[in-house]
C-alpha cells in the first residue's frame, strides 16, 4: 500500500479568509504532497519517493493563481513557472507575482541536512515583493506501518 502526506505553509500575510476589498487579497500558501513507497528491505517500511508541491499565489487573485511542481530529485532546484503553456515568466502572468530574489524565476528544492529532508523555497513575491528564502517545512523521511 501506498502512502502519502500533506504539509501546507503559509507566508506571514496569508488569510484563511481573503480581503474582499482591495489588493493584495492574501499571501502564498504552499502545500506538499509527499508520496511513499514499500522498501524493498522491509515491506513495512514506506520510503520518500516523490513530492507534488503546489504554489498558490492570492495576491491578485482571490481565488489564487496556483502552480504545481513534481519534485523527483532532491538537491535539484525547480523553477516556479506558472502553468499556462503560453507562459515563459511570471512577467507575462500578472495575477503570478512570484518571481526569484535576483529577478528571473522563483524556485525550491528537497535538501537533505542531518536533521532530515527539508523543502526551501527562493523566491518574492506580492506587490511589495516580500522576500522569502529558507526550509519552510520538514518532510517525513520514511513512513512505518505498523
Amino acid at each position: 500500500m501506498e502512502y502519502s502526506k500533506e504539509y501546507i505553509w503559509h507566508s506571514g500575510d496569508w488569510n484563511r479568509n481573503s480581503n474582499n476589498q482591495q489588493v493584495p487579497y492574501n499571501g502564498v500558501k504552499i502545500t506538499a504532497n509527499a508520496y511513499y513507497a514499500a522498501s524493498s528491505r522491509s515491506p513495512k517500511i514506506q520510503k520518500l519517493v516523490s513530492v507534488s508541491v503546489e504554489v498558490i499565489d492570492y495576491t491578485y487573485n482571490a481565488d489564487g493563481a496556483a502552480v504545481k511542481i513534481e519534485v523527483l530529485k532532491e538537491g535539484f532546484w525547480y523553477d516556479i513557472i506558472p502553468e499556462n503553456d503560453k507562459i515563459s515568466s511570471s512577467e507575462s502572468y500578472p495575477e503570478f507575482t512570484i518571481k526569484g530574489l535576483n529577478d528571473g524565476l522563483g524556485r525550491l528544492r528537497l535538501e537533505t541536512t542531518t536533521a532530515g529532508v527539508f523543502l526551501n523555497i527562493q523566491f518574492k513575491y506580492g506587490e511589495h515583493e516580500r522576500k522569502v528564502m529558507g526550509y519552510i517545512m520538514k518532510i517525513q523521511e520514511a513512513y512505518y506501518e505498523e
